[in-house]
């Protein structure tokens, strides 16, 4: 039973409701129950390989009942943040399907501000190190979060937030930080 006094929920998604693509026992019943009682949830995900669709298709096939609205994912807080900033061109150190969430803006490779996701097997000190020179000629990060490790089905896996940290004291510039536990993630 779902206490009266409560008006909504925000749950993580990975190791929470699923691992990779399998759902962890009951989370569906849970989003079932919510839905069933018309209680509002939100998925508040640092999740940054997707776009927010594919993460709204991935979700919708693992039968539970979500739309995409459902999902704030660090890549959508992201597109929020560079609507804040003026829609500043970039350059998107991200998979392709992620980068679809960022089809409005302009990209090159002498942005004003360079946006960092997770690359998993794609990170390679060349991609490091461009990002790097972009930084020391004017370009802002902007790190979609800076998480260190995340839970996959085989143990647990090195995350941005390390390389994202390397990239800031190599070129003495910090990171604006729009994923979770930064505050800024939750208002926007």
């Amino acid at each position: 039973m779902i206490p009266k006094n409560i008006s909504g929920f925000l749950f993580d998604l990975d190791g929470v409701f699923t691992i990779e693509n399998s759902v962890i026992p009951g989370a569906v019943d849970v989003i079932h129950k919510l839905n069933a009682e018309s209680i509002p949830f939100r998925f508040v995900t640092n999740t940054t390989m997707c776009s927010r669709v594919s993460l709204f298709q991935k979700l919708k096939d693992l039968n539970f009942g979500v739309k995409e609205t459902n999902i704030i994912s660090a890549n959508y807080a992201g597109v929020l943040k560079l609507r804040e900033m003026g829609s500043p061109s970039c350059y998107l150190a991200l998979l392709p399907d992620a980068q679809k969430d960022y089809a409005e803006f302009e990209q090159n490779e002498k942005p004003e501000v360079v946006i960092i996701g997770d690359l998993g097997k794609e990170w390679t000190f060349e991609r490091m190190n461009n990002i790097f020179r972009m930084v020391m000629n004017g370009s802002e990060i902007l790190a979609l979060h800076k998480g260190k490790y995340y839970q996959v089905e085989n143990g647990l896996q090195l995350d941005t937030g390390a390389i994202i940290t390397g990239i800031e004291y190599a070129s003495g510039k910090q990171a604006i930080t729009v994923g979770k536990p930064v505050e800024e993630f939750f208002n926007l």
